[in-house]
């Protein structure tokens, strides 16, 4: 079910519509099993706010697309742990609630999320414009904050486009040249490896025999501390070609 926000389906504001989400889904659910029982549906994005403001929806729609404790990934836009960026940049993110209190809306609806049986995919933006050293250790108290929530923590760079044009990728480098930063993204980068680590095997789920999901299992448990090692290893001098 592709959508920005799956949740909020068929609104005209931001308060969500159970029926509509509940119709849909069960709409689509009834359609792929037609095709086979063993079909399943997933959905791909979701804001942690709404999943605060409506965990009741969350729960009837688990049953349709986690049914018999399922689990599948599901996207949320982390950004930033900084509620002063939230509030310049993206204030619609975190409503109806305020930016001041982003950070917990952040680790209640992932933790609703991983309730329900959704593995959360969060990105976490660097590079903002104005971005000072205290948005990023609000970054780095997030990623405390959640360290034992499912959720794979991927830090992404804000390159503007006229940086592309101009320097490539060097903006990367520049970001990794600064330690609070290269830190944040080392611990948001073990975080995901370590969460992959522990849900590899919904990774090869959709494999035809045991022997593939097996050596999927295996293989991927190997690279997985390959990687993990590698980052360890190039504390302090990580730069853009170790990835």
């Amino acid at each position: 079910m592709h959508s920005e926000e799956y949740f909020r389906y068929g609104v005209n504001g931001i308060d969500p519509r159970p029926e509509k989400v509940i119709d849909l889904i069960k709409k689509a659910y009834k359609l792929v099993k037609t095709y086979d029982e063993d079909n399943t549906i997933s959905i791909d994005f979701s804001t942690a706010a709404v999943a605060v403001q409506h965990s009741k929806l969350l729960r009837e729609v688990c049953e349709y697309v986690n049914e018999g404790g399922r689990k599948t990934f599901i996207e949320v836009g982390i950004e930033t742990g900084s509620p002063r960026l939230i509030e310049k940049f993206m204030k619609g993110k975190v409503l109806p609630y305020r930016p001041r209190d982003y950070p917990d809306i952040i680790e209640n609806g992932i933790g609703i999320l991983n309730d329900n049986g959704w593995i959360v995919v969060g990105t976490m933006i660097l590079n903002f414009p104005e971005e000072t050293n205290d948005d990023i250790i609000a970054n780095l108290e997030l990623l405390d904050r959640i360290k034992k929530l499912d959720v794979l923590t991927f830090p992404l760079p804000l390159i503007p486009v006229a940086t592309f044009r101009q320097k490539g990728f060097t903006a990367l480098d520049e970001i990794l040249e600064d330690p609070l930063r290269r830190e944040f993204i080392k611990k948001a980068i073990i975080k995901a490896f370590n969460n992959v680590e522990g849900n590899i095997d919904i990774l090869a789920s959709g494999t035809r025999t045991i022997f593939e999901r097996v050596a999927i299992n295996i293989l991927g448990l190997i690279f997985l501390k390959m990687f993990k090692d590698r980052i360890a290893r190039n504390e302090g001098n990580i730069k853009l070609k170790n990835f």
